[in-house]
């Protein structure tokens, strides 16, 4: 890779394990230009005045939170953007809403196989952040969004849908509008299969739990047992998780989102339907398109089973019916 391509890249770490892992598998490689590091965070704030629109890689994992809170002054005092490495999902989250431009997650128990996961992961988010911060101010993004909350994007899936969810929320940038999806699954799987997609997809993906506050750059998928809704609940929008009994014969119902969404919900939506047996999701994809959603169907050739969105085209609920490999390009077109 050539030096014009490199990223520079302003180093807050204090734990050196996870320093050697950065010049090991970036430096060494040429693949970063380590313009600077800090282990404290008062040498931080020195030395990042020096600095003008750097991206900074910050391993936030086991600092306090009154640490965590100078470090991002710190960076919004100097105009600096950050990409911090987290333990937990709820960490990643709360780092997500100061400003941070990606998160990644580095488990306590990683492995080496897990380790070289992660490294390739958190470069992807790296050259991500690197171009997003020249070309937009997130901190005047997500306050937008959080004021307007004028967008939704939700999908709904069965049969297949794991791996067609994964490869659209895989290409979707960070900075969208909040994301909801119900993908019927048991109980436990739910929890699983959201750390899977926040392993792999550049938003912050976890399972919802009753009272979650819908947030740009959020990921929330339905748990397996439970009936998830959108309401608004005072300047906010939240989810509820309850047990209600099953909708179609299953639960989490893709229909009760979507009605939900449509008698709830005061701004526009994108709803997406894939591959999955059944009819679950049409009569609420119908109603959002009615209402004046984006509406998207998974084509045959491309689904696992061509049921439930076979009986959302078929009633007219589809506006746009497409191959997987080409939902994300028009989600962000739609956006």
């Amino acid at each position: 890779m050539s030096s014009n391509n490199k990223i520079n890249l302003f180093l807050y770490s204090e734990s050196s394990m996870f320093e050697k892992l950065i010049k090991s598998h970036f430096v060494e490689n040429d693949i970063v230009n380590l313009v600077d590091c800090s282990n404290s965070v008062e040498d931080f704030k020195k030395k990042i005045k020096k600095y003008k629109d750097i991206l900074v890689l910050l391993y936030a994992s086991k600092m306090s939170a009154v640490s965590i809170i100078e470090i991002f002054n710190a960076l919004e005092n100097n105009n600096a953007f950050c990409v911090a490495v987290c333990d937990t999902t709820t960490l990643s989250f709360n780092l997500s809403k100061k400003g941070s431009l990606a998160t990644a997650i580095l488990r306590d128990n990683a492995d080496n196989a897990d380790i070289e996961i992660f490294m390739k992961h958190l470069l992807v988010k790296l050259r991500d952040a690197d171009k997003l911060k020249a070309i937009v101010k997130v901190r005047t993004l997500k306050q937008e969004l959080n004021l307007s909350y004028n967008k939704l994007i939700v999908f709904g899936s069965s049969t297949g849908g794991t791996e067609a969810l994964l490869s659209i929320l895989k290409e979707l940038p960070a900075e969208l509008p909040p994301i909801l999806a119900v993908q019927h699954m048991p109980p436990v799987f739910t929890k699983m299969y959201a750390d899977r997609l926040n392993s792999v997809c550049k938003a912050t993906v976890w399972e919802a739990k009753d009272g979650d506050i819908l947030k740009p750059g959020l990921v929330l998928i339905a748990p397996g047992d439970m009936q998830m809704r959108v309401i608004k609940n005072g300047g906010d929008y939240i989810v509820t998780c309850k047990k209600e009994g099953k909708v179609n014969g299953v639960e989490p119902s893709v229909d009760v989102l979507f009605e939900s969404v449509c008698d709830n919900f005061s701004g526009s939506a994108i709803a997406v339907i894939l591959t999955g047996m059944g009819n679950d999701g049409a009569k609420g994809l119908l109603k959002l398109r009615n209402k004046g959603a984006f509406t998207i169907g998974q084509d045959e050739r491309s689904s696992v089973v061509y049921g439930m969105p076979k009986v959302a085209y078929d009633m007219g609920a589809v506006k746009v019916q497409a191959p997987l490999s080409e939902i994300a390009k028009i989600i962000l077109k739609n956006i």
